[in-house]
C-alpha cells in the first residue's frame, strides 16, 4: 500500500485529527507564558518560511479556513525572497488580515562572532526591529533559528537558550512542551495522524508550507519543484526583459532544459531520500 502524499489536503487532515483529540491550536506568540497553562491540551503552531512566499501566503489562507491562527517566521537576510517585493507585501498583508502572528526566522550571518551570546542577542534585536519596520507590526518577540542542523558544534547550546523578552521557539522544550517538525519529511502523513492520538498534551508543531504544496511523495520531489520555481521566477522577473535572452528563448526557457537540470534530484538510480 502506497503512503499518503504530502499535500494540502493531508495537512488539513492532520490538523483536524489533532483537533478531534481535543487540542487547542494557538500561534506561538508573545503571550506564551500566560497561555501555556490555559488549556489541558494545547498546540503551539508555527510555519517557518524558508524559501517560498507564495506557499506561505497560501497557508495563511488555509489556516484561516481551518479556523486557526498560526505564527509565520520570516527571514530578513535571505537572497531567496524579498519581503518588500510585491509578492512579499501581499503575503504580509495576508498574514495581518487573517490575524496570524509574525515571528523572525533568525539567520546566522557570522558563525565565528555568533559564538558570543551577546552578539546573538544584539543580532536578534536588530533583526526583529528590521522585521517590525518591514511589516509595520510592533513588538515582534518570537523567533526561530534557521537551519539549526548545520550549525557548528560550539554554537549548538545557543539554539536552546532563553533570550527573554524574546521567545525562542527552540526553548519551549525546557517548559515541558514536546516539539515535532516536518523538516525533510521526517514523519510520514500516517505517522502524523498516529501521533495526533498518542502525543503528549502540550505540543509545539512546525510545518513548512513549501513541503506541502507539491503533492509529493519525497523530499527530493519537493526540492526539484522548488528549484524549478526559483529558476522560472528569476526568468520572469529578470531575464525575460533582456533582449538577448528573449531572442534566444522567445517563449521562455525550454521545459526540457529544466528537466535536464533536475534529473539528478529525481533519478531513480540514486538513493531515495
Amino acid at each position: 500500500m502506497s503512503k499518503a502524499k504530502f499535500s494540502i489536503d493531508n495537512y488539513k487532515r492532520i490538523i483536524e485529527s489533532f483537533r478531534k483529540e481535543g487540542y487547542e491550536i494557538v500561534p506561538l506568540d508573545n503571550n506564551f507564558f500566560e497561555i501555556k497553562e490555559k488549556y489541558s491540551k494545547i498546540i503551539f503552531i508555527r510555519h517557518d518560511i524558508d524559501y517560498n512566499l507564495k506557499a506561505g501566503r497560501l497557508f495563511s489562507e488555509i489556516d484561516k479556513e481551518l479556523g486557526i491562527k498560526s505564527c509565520f517566521c520570516l527571514r530578513v537576510h535571505t537572497q531567496v525572497y524579498n519581503l518588500l517585493s510585491k509578492e512579499g507585501l501581499e503575503f504580509i498583508k495576508s498574514i495581518k488580515s487573517n490575524r496570524h502572528i509574525v515571528g523572525l526566522h533568525f539567520e546566522i550571518l557570522n558563525r565565528v562572532k555568533m559564538v558570543d551570546r551577546n552578539i546573538v542577542v544584539s543580532s536578534i534585536k536588530r533583526d526583529t526591529k528590521l522585521l517590525e519596520d518591514i511589516t509595520g507590526i510592533k513588538r515582534i518577540r518570537v523567533f526561530s533559528w534557521h537551519n539549526v542542523s548545520v550549525l557548528d558544534d560550539d554554537m549548538k547550546h545557543l539554539v536552546y537558550e532563553s533570550y527573554l523578552p524574546y521567545i525562542n521557539a527552540y526553548s519551549l522544550t525546557s517548559y515541558g512542551i514536546k516539539y515535532y517538525s516536518d523538516s525533510n519529511h521526517r514523519y510520514s502523513v500516517e505517522e502524523w495522524l498516529f501521533l495526533s492520538k498518542k502525543a503528549p498534551d502540550k505540543l509545539h508543531l512546525l510545518f513548512h508550507p513549501f513541503q506541502w504544496i507539491h503533492n509529493s511523495s519525497s523530499m527530493r520531489e519537493v526540492l526539484a519543484n522548488e528549484w524549478e520555481n526559483f529558476i522560472k521566477k528569476f526568468e520572469d522577473e529578470n531575464l525575460i526583459s533582456n533582449h538577448i535572452f528573449k531572442k534566444l528563448f522567445p517563449d521562455g526557457y525550454e521545459k526540457v532544459r529544466y528537466e535536464e537540470f533536475l534529473r539528478p534530484l529525481l533519478s531513480k538510480e540514486k538513493r531515495r531520500i
